[in-house]
């Protein structure tokens, strides 16, 4: 599916969709080819169906089936110009069960960030609490995104490629400079890899976050994602303001940020019930 592949990955392109996003549409396509060892654009909508269906036989999870059917869906009436209204209505979404994250303890964070191997990676642990940043965008953060003198993190880009500004910790500040100073890491990025060229991968970061956690004794299940969960629900319960969290986190929407509600232990154990009024 060479020339389709071409295609699609113009079209993902042309809406600022990231790397990751390509390569899993890309994958999702060559899974669905594979299956049938037929190219793509000679099936039709049953097919797809049918091999969802399979998917699910096989006990694939509902958010990984999830990701076919945006795949699928692009793919179809966007690349080969397929009716939206009959791809959409083909292939639905399946529900994918929401879970609540076990949201480490402010002094849980500080042993995780004792915890961690070396001062580069106790300050990308810091950053990503301290400021809610995801991974992708902790791993790229360049020098000049640190103002200091106004107190903000420059985040280039974030989700959906859109750019905005994070909290600046003093905490984090003064373990980014020591580190700074420590390192004096050379190329663009704040956090290289083992290429000047490159910053140090995703992947590489959340093993060190296994470690920190195994390192501090943690029974909580911690990946650098709950880093991000914790600091809006640290938030929340210190009382700020739902859409100041909103525009730091970088959601869209305020119905994301919302979700944090769910989670705010000490406001659920704080607020009276109205029968005991």
């Amino acid at each position: 599916m060479g020339d389709l592949r071409d295609k699609l990955v113009a079209d993902l392109r042309l809406r600022n969709r990231s790397d990751k996003t390509i390569a899993g549409y890309v994958g999702c396509l060559r899974r669905l080819a594979g299956f049938y060892m037929r190219s793509p654009d000679q099936l039709q909508l049953d097919e797809l169906r049918d091999f969802l269906l399979e998917l699910t036989a096989l006990g694939a999870s509902p958010a990984w089936r999830k990701g076919h059917v945006a795949a699928f869906r692009f793919f179809y009436s966007v690349t080969l110009g397929w009716s939206e209204a009959e791809v959409f209505a083909a292939l639905p979404y399946p529900a994918v069960p929401t879970t609540l994250p076990d949201i480490p303890t402010f002094d849980e964070l500080l042993q995780l960030f004792d915890a961690a191997q070396t001062l580069k990676h106790r300050a990308l642990l810091e950053a990503g609490y301290s400021a809610g940043l995801r991974i992708g965008e902790a791993v790229a953060l360049q020098p000049a995104d640190i103002d200091s003198a106004k107190g903000v993190i420059r985040v280039r880009r974030g989700k959906g490629a859109k750019p905005r500004l994070a909290k600046l910790s003093l905490r984090f500040l003064d373990t980014a400079g020591r580190y700074w100073v420590q390192a004096r890491p050379e190329g663009p990025w704040l956090f290289p890899g083992r290429s000047r060229d490159r910053h140090i991968s995703s992947r590489a970061v959340q093993r060190q976050v296994q470690l920190a956690v195994a390192r501090a004794g943690l029974e909580r299940k911690v990946t650098f994602h709950t880093l991000r969960h914790a600091f809006a629900t640290h938030a929340l319960e210190r009382g700020t303001d739902v859409r100041i969290i909103q525009a730091l986190l970088g959601h869209a929407t305020l119905k994301t940020t919302l979700g944090y509600l769910r989670v705010q232990t000490n406001a659920i154990q704080n607020t009276p019930s109205s029968f005991d009024r």
